[in-house]
């Protein structure tokens, strides 16, 4: 009820409006009925005069003007709720996301997200501010107008008896509520796997055509499309229940009005004027007590929904700024004392201990799997860590603004995301303030002879995540964009894997002679990535088994001689070639 109700104070005077526009409009729409009484008992009287006709003439004139500029007024403050809401919830929504880190994925999948964030918002929750509220106000405000009219021109046994068959129907269909929500429940799951789905094939499309997986893809995607429209038609079964239902209420209710109504007259209870006025809005009643169901299902809906939506919103922010108090201004060194990661209860970093330079460049090599990639991504305070393990500048790297963090590092990963925009646009992204670098950022990634062979240069149009490309091409698109801001702190997280040899030793001298003074970090496999570093670092299994320079590991690290040995045979073996 909570989380219904939170749609509506937040738009509090829009709602207010509604309310006083509507009733109002409600209170003009019954007006004339109750004048249908007066006229037909003056006629059935002979007291009705020309003048009292001409006076009704102009009174009804007035009220139809009134109504049609309230219920404007009304409509439009009602119906913009659905745009209101649907911006607001949806902000809501995705300040919560970026709140978290990737962690967030590991517990809702982006598939459900975007399933959450889009269809449950647009479908199910913004039309309990519109079409939902314009339900409640004609199903209990109009309604009650409606009854005391009844009541007004007949007796209270009457009008009891003549609602009774609306009220039972409106009791059953709420009674039913939790079959709906089971349906509902088991819809919007569906949907969220096939979001998720669409997303990974749109992703693979490549190796799904590769492997001619497209009939076994489509096939599956079929059967849990089938499987929604199956909830979706038992829900809507349980939903239009009503309809059938209301005719038979309806039914009742003027056969009840006819028999009893006659016998009120025939004991002279209620006069002919006053049965006319009650028919009259009997042909009224049948829509307010159609809009109470609609509410009450609607009302089913954007409850099960904002409950979707909470869960995402209530999800634990595992990595956040409570005990930051500074900006970071990095001025010395980096340091891992006694350092320890687990993954998922996994231990993927054990007793770490590494100091990082101001102004050094540092290599980590080591087998797939070793833990390289996971010990870099604690710079970028991605994961819950324990506190007083990682320092910066003396001070524990949880005392830093984890923004003032990320915008004194920029990284290259492996699984580079390139955008359906011009070259010039991914390696800018989004930093216009920056495009006067982007020749020597294009320079230093050694892309700058490629882009020259491009007709449009660097606007050209790449494709949905590089498609133009090749592998070598969209990685130096990524290291120009993580050079472009020239930070502080450079992270290579394996990004030169997919380059040759001679490119890979352009970009590496490239780095050392226009980023002196500062600090580079250079994940590779290949030795020859990190040759020149100043410290090179050996994990293996989460665990540094060796660190120093070059020349040092070759004598006091085997695993990394046998590295070097390996490499370098296979690279005088590809020259001979």
């Amino acid at each position: 009820m909570n989380s219904v109700l939170r749609i509506f104070k937040r738009d509090k005077l829009r709602v207010f409006l509604v309310i006083c526009t509507s009733m109002l409009g409600n209170l003009l729409t019954l007006y004339p009925i109750t004048r249908v009484s007066y006229i037909v008992d003056s006629i059935a009287n002979s007291t009705l005069t020309f003048d009292d006709v001409i006076r009704e003439i102009y009174i009804l004139i007035l009220i139809g003007i009134s109504k049609y500029i309230i219920s404007s007024i009304s409509d439009y403050f009602t119906f913009i709720g659905y745009y209101n809401t649907m911006k607001n919830v949806s902000e809501d929504v995705q300040k919560s996301v970026y709140k978290h880190t990737p962690i967030l994925f590991n517990r809702i999948s982006p598939g459900e997200l975007i399933s959450r964030s889009t269809n449950d918002i647009v479908d199910y929750i913004s039309p309990i501010a519109s079409f939902g509220l314009f339900c409640f106000m004609e199903g209990v405000v109009y309604n009650s107008y409606i009854t005391v009219l009844i009541f007004s021109k007949s007796t209270l046994i009457y009008t009891l008896l003549i609602i009774a068959p609306y009220v039972i129907q409106t009791i059953y269909l709420y009674r039913r509520k939790s079959y709906q929500e089971v349906y509902y429940d088991k819809m919007l799951k569906t949907m969220d796997k096939i979001t998720d789905e669409t997303l990974e094939n749109v992703k693979g499309v490549r190796v799904i055509r590769t492997y001619n997986l497209l009939a076994k893809v489509r096939k599956s995607f079929v059967s849990k499309l089938n499987i929604y429209t199956d909830n979706n038609l038992e829900y809507m079964k349980k939903v239009k229940l009503f309809q059938p239902i209301n005719m038979l209420s309806t039914a009742v209710s003027y056969m009840i009005a006819v028999i009893y109504g006659f016998y009120l007259i025939k004991n002279g209870e209620m006069t002919i004027g006053g049965m006319m006025s009650i028919f009259l809005v009997l042909t009224l009643i049948q829509w307010p007590y159609i809009a109470l169901s609609q509410f009450i299902i609607s009302f089913i809906e954007t409850k099960k929904g904002m409950q979707r939506i909470e869960e995402i919103e209530n999800q634990e922010v595992l990595v956040n700024n409570k005990e930051a108090k500074y900006e970071l201004n990095f001025q010395e060194k980096i340091e891992f004392k006694d350092f320890n990661f687990k993954y998922e209860d996994k231990l993927v970093l054990k007793n770490i201990n590494l100091t990082i330079g101001k102004g050094k460049t540092i290599g980590i090599v080591g087998k797939t799997g070793s833990g390289k990639s996971t010990l870099i991504k604690q710079l970028l305070r991605l994961y819950p860590i324990q506190n007083q393990s990682i320092f910066i500048d003396n001070k524990a790297i949880e005392e830093y603004y984890d923004y003032s963090i990320r915008n004194s590092m920029s990284v290259a990963f492996q699984e580079y995301q390139l955008f359906s925009k011009s070259l010039k646009d991914n390696i800018l992204f989004y930093r216009e303030n920056l495009e006067d670098k982007l020749e020597e950022a294009l320079v230093n990634a050694d892309l700058k002879k490629d882009v020259d062979k491009f007709t449009e240069g660097v606007d050209t149009l790449i494709g949905e995540n590089g498609l133009s490309l090749s592998g070598g091409q969209k990685q130096r698109i990524a290291i120009a964009r993580s050079l472009i801001s020239n930070p502080e702190i450079l992270i290579l997280d394996d990004s030169l894997s997919a380059v040759d040899a001679a490119t890979e030793k352009n970009i590496i001298e490239n780095i050392k002679n226009e980023r002196q003074g500062k600090t580079n970090i250079i994940v590779a496999h290949r030795v020859s990535a990190v040759r020149h570093a100043d410290k090179i670092v050996v994990l293996s299994d989460g665990e540094i088994i060796g660190q120093g320079r070059h020349e040092e590991l070759i004598e006091t690290c085997d695993w990394y001689r046998e590295l070097d040995e390996y490499q370098n045979k296979e690279a005088k073996k590809n020259e001979e070639e």
